[in-house]
């Protein structure tokens, strides 16, 4: 009996220890069970932030490689429409000079004045022209270095590959009036067994036995785009810390906001170990086609300091170029460290909950032993849920903060965009203003002494403006200048930069123009103003001064230049084009 009211004792005091017992090391567990949520969302948090940002940079990367890739895919295009588009105003020029003089000059006195107007049509520091041929093959107009072939048929040249293409253009021209065609030549100063690759356009002139043409080396359009890619890509991402760079297979740095005395070094033959060793990683991750991305110490343009990079490279299909982006890390710190923050005062809270919740079912336990255990299942199920729930609002969380990490992205680039529209745009004409023009032409400044290419520009001002103003009223004044400006909008090349520089002062830009086609180009431009229909029948003319960047000189010299003809074809009666008459190195 005494054994047995032991046992009993023991089974009866067995509940009473057991379930608090087992409420412990349930509360136990339900405590590590939250500290590793945590932890993990912690961890979570700075992770999910670094394969954001990783993301935003291998669509950033793959963004301008496509766009890269596009546009060298389309220089064959270009360079048609370019090339067709020079003979075509070549022949509007002859026509229009032929239908001026022809009641008042010979036939011979003609065909003077149309090939001495379009002599001086030439491109690429010389490398093309427009030369005019007549059906049995006699030069008319040719480039400076053939010029003593004129008057001399040359109907059976072949080019370096013995094709006999002075007949083909002939064939061309008189069955289809017009066309193109390859072949291959040598390069004005170039050694005459270096045979390059050009695109011809003829054309049928139409009045005389004569047909026109023009052509562009295919090599010489590439280095033009890849020029102008690499001003794009530069403009796009100067001053940010994620900013593009280029690099091609041959170890040449194209392009490096934050390491500009680097720019054009071939770092496969630098001393410097660390850029060697960066090159070879860079050209092995471009080739293998990874996401990955690589990691070292570069210069942080924010800082000026070295900082640990992340960055992602892309080969560019069909090139030589490698395109590369990449972030700092350290630069996250401070946003996760806010949400890092919010998660450890809600585990606090929730640790604190879960403390007081243990205390009271252990009280109750050794109070009531028959319905612990009730309590504690639903008590279990309970934590369960708050568990799942806790794990779900974190989830939310997470979404809740990629979509607003994406709307003030949204909203970013929107005010960016609006922003520059605003600092480059004239309010009134729609063209770009003072401000871009002249940015414009620094850029042009350096890059022409960077690759010895020339440029030319055209200052114009609207004739008797103040007056215009005067008698019609501003609203008619400003309605004048957005005409011009449209009209003059609609003639400049996609390559040529136009804005308004104030008042009724316009400035054209032209990359790559020599004096005498930047000259023949404003003429038009200066025709094309004083045939033009303005408001209330107002006769509108514009004079205009030209002048060409001599190497070495400052912006302010060139300007200076463009306005002392400006002035000189004001004092000539305006409705005059005048050029700069300084020596031009």
């Amino acid at each position: 009996m005494k054994n047995r009211k032991n046992l009993i004792q023991i089974l009866a005091l067995g509940p009473v220890i057991f379930i608090p017992v087992v409420v412990f090391i349930i509360a136990s567990f339900i405590v590590s069970a939250e500290k590793v949520s945590y932890e993990h969302s912690v961890a979570q948090i700075s992770q999910d932030y670094l394969e954001n940002e990783k993301a935003r940079i291998r669509s950033k990367v793959n963004n301008m490689v496509n766009l890269v890739a596009y546009r060298q895919s389309i220089i064959d295009q270009k360079l048609h429409e370019r090339i067709q588009r020079r003979v075509d105003d070549a022949q509007r020029i002859a026509i229009a000079l032929y239908n001026h003089y022809s009641k008042t000059m010979t036939e011979a006195e003609l065909k003077e004045l149309i090939v001495e107007t379009l002599r001086p049509l030439v491109w690429n520091g010389g490398e093309s022209f427009i030369w005019i041929l007549d059906f049995d093959g006699k030069f008319q107009l040719a480039p400076n270095y053939l010029r003593h072939l004129e008057g001399q048929s040359i109907i059976d040249f072949e080019d370096a590959t013995g094709r006999k293409v002075i007949r083909e253009e002939i064939a061309i021209t008189q069955s289809h009036g017009q066309g193109f065609l390859w072949d291959t030549f040598t390069k004005p100063n170039e050694p005459i067994d270096k045979q390059f690759k050009q695109l011809a356009f003829v054309k049928k002139f139409g009045i005389f036995d004569w047909y026109l043409g023009s052509g562009e080396y295919l090599d010489t359009a590439k280095k033009i785009t890849n020029s102008h890619l690499l001003e794009t890509i530069n403009q796009v991402s100067q001053g940010e810390t994620d900013y593009f760079f280029v690099i091609d297979t041959h170890g040449n740095l194209l392009l490096n906001y934050a390491r500009p005395d680097i720019v054009g070094k071939n770092m496969s033959k630098t001393t410097d170990k660390n850029l060697y060793g960066l090159y070879r990683s860079i050209v092995k991750a471009s080739r293998d086609g990874s996401d990955e991305f690589l990691s070292y110490k570069w210069i942080n343009p924010n800082t000026g300091k070295p900082d640990t990079k992340l960055t992602y490279v892309q080969n560019v299909p069909g090139s030589d170029w490698i395109i590369g982006s990449g972030f700092y890390p350290n630069s996250l710190v401070s946003s996760y460290n806010v949400q890092e923050q919010r998660l450890t005062n809600q585990h606090n809270q929730k640790m604190r909950h879960i403390h007081a919740l243990t205390w009271l079912g252990m009280l109750a336990s050794f109070l009531i032993s028959a319905i612990v255990s009730i309590i504690f299942y639903r008590v279990f199920l309970q934590y369960q849920k708050e568990i799942i729930q806790t794990n779900d609002e974190l989830k939310d969380l997470n979404i809740e903060l990629e979509n607003k990490l994406l709307e003030q992205t949204y909203i970013i680039e929107k005010a960016n965009t609006e922003l520059e529209n605003f600092a480059t745009l004239d309010g009134l004409t729609s063209v770009a203003n003072r401000f871009s023009v002249m940015n414009c032409l620094k850029h042009e400044i350096e890059r022409a002494n960077r690759f010895k290419q020339g440029f030319a520009v055209i200052v114009f001002d609207i004739d008797f403006f103040k007056k215009i103003n005067e008698q019609y009223g501003h609203e008619v004044g400003d309605n004048i200048l957005q005409v011009v400006a449209g009209l003059i909008a609609k003639e400049v090349r996609s390559v040529d930069t136009f804005g308004r520089l104030g008042g009724e002062e316009f400035l054209i830009m032209m990359p790559n123009s020599s004096l005498d086609a930047a000259y023949t180009y404003a003429e038009r431009l200066r025709v094309l103003i004083e045939e033009s229909r303005f408001e209330q029948d107002i006769n509108i003319t514009i004079s205009l001064g030209v002048a060409s960047y001599s190497f070495g000189e400052k912006l302010s010299e060139l300007m200076h230049a463009a306005d002392i003809a400006l002035n000189e074809a004001k004092d000539s009666g305006r409705n005059n084009t005048k050029i700069s008459h300084r020596s031009v190195s």
